[in-house]
């Protein structure tokens, strides 16, 4: 019919709609753009900033990057990559404390939590994370809290307190020091990122262009640098995805 056709010159035309979570679109995809349009030019992406998974039957929105232990089983998924998790906090609060290599010293020290992913099987809250390095017992003090990772990592910057830090949303932060790992363990999230997509899309050429890209970019982004000793690496922490 007319009215399809219309729709599928509107999918074909035009920008690639993007659903992205937004501590992600922040933190890592909007840093990469100039990337992208290095390499593809004529594609620009809309990003729409959104925890909730697009309805994408529509076709109005293409595509989606999502944090999930395993993508939807009616969209078509490309696996990018893993996440690492660890503590990390300001320079200056490292000048006012010293080196913090105990787990036990969390409990006194001022701690960010990010409410979005406490109780969600992520791996990535603080309890999960004391039971991966074998503290579930240490009590933490119950600190500032924030609805988004973006806002807890924010708040490290600027010596809040201590934020369980994603290595996927702090790149920039990291290799500029304005946030630096405490002495403690680096572990693995239980969840990956995904394009999705419906099975349909899966060839539009932009998502085809922009896909490509994202996993050279991914795979380019996969070994982060924790700045910590060998000695304190756990093996198996990051993956391509």
């Amino acid at each position: 019919t007319e009215a399809l056709a219309a729709l599928d010159d509107e999918v074909s035309a035009g920008p690639l709609v993007l659903s992205v979570l937004p501590s992600f679109a922040g933190r890592w995809l909007i840093p990469r753009l100039a990337h992208l349009t290095a390499r593809e030019p004529d594609i620009h992406v809309q990003v729409l900033a959104d925890r909730r998974l697009a309805d994408l039957s529509d076709r109005r929105i293409h595509a989606a990057i999502r944090f999930g232990a395993s993508p939807p089983a009616d969209l078509a998924a490309t696996a990018l990559m893993g996440d690492t998790i660890a503590p990390v906090w300001a320079p200056a609060l490292l000048a006012q404390y010293g080196q913090v290599s105990r787990v036990a010293d969390l409990a006194h020290l001022p701690i960010l939590h990010d409410s979005s992913v406490e109780g969600d099987p992520s791996g990535t809250g603080w309890a999960s994370w004391l039971n991966h390095v074998g503290a579930p017992d240490v009590r933490l003090p119950a600190g500032q809290r924030f609805s988004e990772p973006s806002l807890a990592l924010e708040a490290a910057v600027s010596g809040v307190g201590v934020a369980l830090a994603r290595a996927s949303l702090i790149g920039a932060d990291m290799a500029a020091k304005r946030l630096v790992h405490l002495a403690l363990p680096v572990v693995p999230s239980a969840y990956r990122y995904y394009l999705l997509c419906l099975p349909e899309m899966r060839d539009d050429p932009r998502v085809a262009r922009f896909r490509a890209w994202l996993l050279a970019e991914t795979t380019a982004a996969a070994d982060v640098d924790w700045a910590r000793p060998a000695s304190d690496r756990r093996e198996g922490a990051v993956a391509a995805h």
